[in-house]
C-alpha cells in the first residue's frame, strides 16, 4: 500500500517498495538509517519525518 506523504512522491515510494518490499514501514520505523541504501540523505530525512508525523496523528 502506498501512502501519500507531503514531500514524498510516487517515484520515491516505488523505489522504497522495490528495495524493501512489504517490510518498508518496518524499516522506516526500526532501521531508518537503511533508507540511504536507496535514497539520498535529504530524501531519507523527508520520508522519516513524514512517517513520524503520521504516527503522531
Amino acid at each position: 500500500m502506498v501512502r501519500n506523504y507531503a514531500g514524498v512522491g510516487k517515484r520515491t515510494a516505488e523505489v522504497l517498495f522495490d528495495h524493501f518490499g512489504d517490510r518498508v514501514f518496518e524499516v522506516i520505523d526500526s532501521e531508518p538509517g537503511r533508507l540511504t541504501e536507496v535514497l539520498s540523505e535529504g530524501r531519507a530525512k523527508v520520508v522519516r519525518e513524514a512517517r513520524r508525523a503520521e504516527m503522531e496523528n
